[in-house]
C-alpha cells in the first residue's frame, strides 16, 4: 500500500512538473506584476528562467519584472520626495467660486500666528497658544459686483473666528 501511495505521489509530481508550460509560468509572472507583488513575481521569474531560459516567455517575464521594480522604486522615491517637501507639496492655489464672489487661496504655511483683516499697513493677529500651530493661507476675495453676498460657508466660519477667536477648523 505504501508503495502504491508513493507512486500515486510520483505521477502527480511528474504531472505538475509537466503542466508547467513557458506560457503557464508567464501567466504567474503576470499576475503578480497585476497584483504588484515584486517578491511573488521575483520567484515565478526565477522558476520561469531556470526552466526554460532563452525562450521568449522568459525575456517577456524578466522585462515585467523589471518594469515593477522600477514603477515601485519611483514610487518610492516620490513618496520620499513629498515626505520631505511637506506642506510645500500641497498646490494652495484653489479657487472657490460662488453666486457673487470668488475666493482663492494662496501661501499655505504653518504658523503661530495668524494675521488677518489686513489692509495696507494694518492688520490683527492671534498667537497661537503653547505647543499648538494654525495652518493659515491668503485668501482673496473678488467680485464683480460692488456689494456682493459672501458664500453662506465662509460668513458663518468668519463669524465663529471672531465669537470664539480660535483657530479655522481644517478642511473649511
Amino acid at each position: 500500500m505504501a508503495a502504491l501511495e508513493a507512486e500515486v505521489a510520483k505521477v502527480r509530481a511528474e504531472n505538475e512538473d509537466l503542466r508547467a508550460t513557458p506560457v503557464g509560468l508567464l501567466a504567474d509572472v503576470n499576475a503578480a506584476v497585476v497584483a504588484e507583488d515584486s517578491a511573488r513575481a521575483a520567484i515565478a521569474q526565477a522558476k520561469l528562467a531556470t526552466r526554460f531560459p532563452g525562450t521568449p516567455e522568459t525575456a517577456r517575464g524578466a522585462k515585467q519584472l523589471a518594469d515593477l521594480e522600477s514603477a515601485r522604486k519611483a514610487k518610492e522615491e516620490e513618496a520620499a520626495r513629498l515626505a520631505e517637501l511637506g506642506f510645500k507639496a500641497l498646490r494652495a492655489n484653489a479657487t472657490f467660486e460662488g453666486d457673487d464672489a470668488s475666493i482663492t487661496l494662496k501661501s499655505t504655511a504653518i504658523s503661530g500666528q495668524w494675521s488677518f483683516d489686513a489692509y495696507a499697513d494694518e492688520w490683527r493677529y492671534l498667537e497661537s497658544e503653547r505647543g499648538q500651530k494654525y495652518i493659515t493661507a491668503k485668501a482673496s476675495v473678488s467680485s464683480q459686483r460692488k456689494d456682493p453676498l459672501l458664500m453662506g460657508r465662509v460668513v458663518g466660519w468668519v463669524a465663529m473666528l471672531r465669537a470664539r477667536r480660535t483657530s479655522p477648523p481644517l478642511g473649511v
